[in-house]
C-alpha cells in the first residue's frame, strides 16, 4: 500500500448527506503527467469498528473518476488503483472541509534499479542508563527522486547496514506496513515498493555499556545528518560540526550536523563514566598541599601561639569528599577547554565550579 498522491476531491453535501468524491488517476512521465485510462479505482471507508471497501469503478479516458456515497460523519474515505502491480493509495477523505483541494492521485512505472538516496538522518543518543547502556533513535527519510517506483529485486527493494554495537534493534513509526519491514542480524531490510517522493522509518537500539568510540559508516550520501548527544563531553568528529543544542522533552542535547558523502567516517567518542578511581585521590593529595602551603603563609603572618587548626587530607568530613567528586566530575566532562563546547555550556560549567569551591572554602577551616 502506498500512498502516491492525494485523491482529487469535489465533495457536495445534499440533505441526505449524500456526498460526491471525484478524483483523476495520472501516471508520472518524466517532468509531466499523462493520464491512465480504464483502470480500476476501489473506494475504501475505515470506521473505528471496521475497513473495507465499498465501491470501485474504472477511470475514464481523461482518467477521472467519480464515487457517490452517503456519508458517515465518523468514517474517513479512501481511494487507491493499482498499476503495474503496485497499490497506490490517495490521502484520507473526511468531507469536513467545506470546499476541499482538487489534486491528482499519482501512479508510476517500475522498475528494480531505480535509485533510492537517504534524504535525511537523524540520530539521538541518550546519555548512559544505570547500567551503562545508551538508548539511540535513528529517523531515516527514504527518497525516490526519479519517475519510476523501485520494486524488490532478490526479494528486497532497499537495505541499510546498521552501525556496529547496535543491539535489540526495534521497528518504531514509519511509512511502511508492519510486514513490508524487517532486521535481520546488522541489516534492515525493504521488501515493499517504494515509489516516487519521500518516506519515514524509525529505529531504536541500545549501544553496549562501556562504548568509548562509535563508527556511523555512510554507505551513500546523505543529504542533511544530525546527531545528538546528551552527553556534552561525546564529540563527532568526520563531515559533521558543532550546531545549536536542542531541547527535547525536557532534555538538552547537543548538535552536529552537516552533509555526509559516501564513504565517509562519523565517528562518536565518549568520555569515560564516573570519576576515575585514580583522579580523587590525587585531588585530595593536591588539596592538601594547598592547605600546607596556605598553612607556611598564614604562619608567617600570625603570632607562633596561635596554632593552626588543620584538617589532614586523609580526615576529610564527607561533604568535603562529596564536593571534590563534583567538581571531578565537572573537569571530566569539560574537558578539551571552551573550543569543545558550547559558551553556553562553557559558562556554566565555569559559574557552577566556582560555587563548588566556594562551597568547599567554607567547609576547610584554617
Amino acid at each position: 500500500m502506498w500512498w502516491g498522491g492525494v485523491v482529487a476531491v469535489l465533495a457536495l453535501a445534499t440533505p441526505q448527506s449524500q456526498v460526491t468524491l471525484e478524483g483523476r488517476v495520472v501516471r508520472v512521465a518524466g517532468r509531466d503527467t499523462v493520464a491512465v485510462a480504464g483502470v480500476p479505482v476501489i473506494l475504501h471507508r475505515v470506521t473505528p469498528a471496521k475497513q473495507g471497501p465499498i465501491d470501485s469503478i474504472r477511470t475514464g479516458s481523461d482518467g477521472r473518476f467519480r464515487f457517490r456515497l452517503v456519508r458517515d460523519s465518523g468514517a474517513i474515505y479512501l481511494t487507491s488503483a493499482r498499476w503495474a502491480g503496485i497499490e497506490y493509495f490517495a490521502a484520507p477523505v473526511t468531507f469536513q472541509a467545506a470546499v476541499p483541494d482538487t489534486v491528482s492521485l499519482v501512479v508510476a512505472d517500475t522498475s528494480s534499479s531505480a535509485p533510492i538516496t537517504i534524504a535525511a538522518r537523524h540520530i539521538v543518543v541518550s546519555a548512559p542508563a544505570s547500567d551503562g547502556t545508551r538508548a539511540v533513535l535513528e529517523l531515516l527519510v527514504i527518497e525516490n527522486a526519479g519517475e519510476l517506483t523501485r520494486v524488490a529485486g532478490r526479494g528486497t527493494s532497499w537495505s541499510l547496514h546498521l552501525p556496529p554495537d547496535a543491539a535489540g534493534v526495534t521497528l518504531g513509526e514509519m511509512d511502511f506496513a508492519a510486514d513490508a519491514v524487517e532486521v535481520h542480524r546488522d541489516t534492515v531490510l525493504i521488501t515493499a515498493a517504494l515509489p516516487p517522493g519521500q518516506r519515514e522509518l524509525t529505529l531504536q537500539y541500545q549501544l553496549p555499556a562501556g562504548l568509548r568510540a562509535w563508527t556511523i559508516p555512510v554507505e551513500d550520501s546523505i543529504g542533511a545528518m544530525n546527531v545528538l548527544l546528551e552527553e556534552s563531553s561525546a564529540r563527532v568528529t568526520g563531515p559533521l560540526v558543532p550546531a545549536d543544542s536542542q531541547v527535547v522533552e525536557g532534555r538538552r542535547y547537543f548538535r552536529w550536523q552537516g552533509n555526509a558523502p559516501r564513504g565517509a567516517r562519523v565517528l562518536v567518542t565518549f568520555a569515560e563514566s564516573g570519576t576515575p578511581s585514580w583522579l580523587l585521590p590525587l585531588l585530595v593529595a593536591s588539596l592538601g598541599l594547598g592547605l600546607l602551603a596556605t598553612f607556611v603563609v598564614a604562619q608567617r603572618r600570625r603570632p607562633a601561639a596561635a596554632p593552626p587548626r588543620f584538617t589532614p587530607a586523609a580526615q576529610l568530613p564527607p561533604d568535603v569528599e562529596g564536593l571534590l567528586r563534583r567538581i571531578a566530575e565537572l573537569d571530566r566532562v569539560h574537558a578539551g577547554g571552551p573550543a569543545h563546547h558550547l559558551p553556553e555550556v562553557w559558562h556554566a560549567y565555569l559559574r557552577e565550579r566556582a560555587e563548588l569551591k566556594r562551597q568547599l572554602e567554607e567547609h576547610l577551616p584554617l
